[in-house]
């Protein structure tokens, strides 16, 4: 088949929702499928610079557009078997839809929202609901399917208007095998002079929480533990954690790692204490599976899309979502469990339900139905 992934960003732009489209175009072509990603041409950390209008990376072939007419254009001329979008809330990736319904007639439309992430103010509930209310109740009508990385996911989409009889769950997933037989690495502890650390894996965004993680290390530095940041953000998100660190006095114990390759971030995971993930909501987040994968205890808010993947006591733990009460009795409660256990249970869970090697055939089912 050949498949065309539409969304905003891609490479050299790898965050989460990027990471899946890269993972799952790999598997595509491995099982030999042509692949293609329409995305903008701007340079998300620099907007001001314009990308390449074509490229190959990872035998993914990248055409990047200007405007919507070039969009257009590229959907029509690229005569695809599959288009895809991904990402909600987007209006690049809803036009792609709308676009593709109108001249592809011969392609299987899906869609991916990833996360329909809730309001942060009044100003951005406004936006939101003006967006679904138009792109997003127009775009979800002319996809054939759409594929939900959770339960929760599909609720959202229902109460925004999907029709519940064209959703599919297929979960997010990691390339299992390349985290199962990996040798430890003592790389990231080494590089960044830290010990019983625990690990943040993201963007540096208000969503992610970590002012929570900062506010709470108040409680456990006195256990020994430090917290490990790895993640970037817009603007001047860092320099107010910084602030924020230092007016908890919790500085010495709060390291911000910045962006780290792979092979660092995989030494990360090895040797954290425990991965945490404070988000006040999440679709499937890559991080936590390739986490458990390294059968590493997750702590986790039980918010969005995690709770469907962590069973609390059984292959990591959950708390209450913005409750340092019962983040720490958590935190200290660990020591009461079977860990190598638990992280077993964790990685079962990864190869059982989370990995590409099983999941891109459910994918494939659909574009082929």
């Amino acid at each position: 088949m050949k498949i065309c992934f539409i969304n905003r960003y891609f490479y050299p732009f790898i965050g989460g929702v990027e990471f899946h489209i890269q993972n799952l175009s790999k598997r595509l072509i491995e099982l030999g499928h042509d692949v293609y990603v329409i995305v903008s041409n701007k340079n998300k950390q620099n907007p001001s610079d314009e990308l390449s209008k074509a490229e190959i990376y990872q035998g993914i072939k990248i055409i990047r557009v200007k405007n919507y007419i070039e969009l257009k254009e590229e959907l029509i001329k690229g005569s695809f078997d599959v288009i895809h979008s991904h990402f909600s809330r987007t209006i690049f990736s809803a036009i792609g839809i709308l676009m593709a319904k109108k001249y592809c007639h011969n392609a299987k439309i899906i869609f991916t929202p990833h996360c329909f992430y809730p309001p942060r103010n009044a100003i951005n509930f406004i936006k939101k609901y003006i967006f679904d209310n138009t792109f997003g109740i127009s775009s979800f009508r002319k996809v054939d399917t759409m594929i939900c990385l959770t339960e929760n996911d599909k609720n959202d989409a229902i109460r925004l208007g999907m029709n519940k009889d064209k959703i599919v769950i297929i979960p997010n997933s990691i390339n299992f095998f390349e985290f199962k037989n990996r040798m430890e690495s003592n790389t990231f502890r080494e590089k960044f002079k830290l010990n019983k650390y625990i690990l943040f894996v993201g963007r540096i965004d208000y969503v992610k929480r970590i002012d929570f993680l900062i506010e709470a290390m108040k409680y456990l530095k006195g256990y020994g533990y430090n917290l490990a940041i790895i993640g970037v953000g817009e603007g001047n998100e860092v320099q107010k954690l910084k602030v924020l660190a230092k007016s908890f006095e919790v500085e010495e114990n709060v390291k911000f790692c910045g962006k780290v390759s792979f092979d660092e971030l995989l030494s990360a995971y090895q040797l954290c204490e425990f991965l945490v993930l404070p988000s006040s909501y999440e679709g499937l987040p890559t991080v936590v599976l390739e986490a458990m994968a390294f059968g590493k205890v997750v702590v986790s808010a039980a918010a969005g899309g995690t709770r469907f993947v962590i069973n609390h006591g059984e292959n990591g733990f959950l708390f209450k979502y913005d409750d340092f009460e019962d983040y720490c009795r958590v935190v200290k409660s660990l020591e009461e469990y079977d860990i190598t256990k638990i992280g077993e249970k964790a990685r079962e869970t990864i190869k059982d339900s989370y990995s590409w090697e099983s999941n891109v055939h459910k994918i494939i089912d659909v574009y082929g139905t």
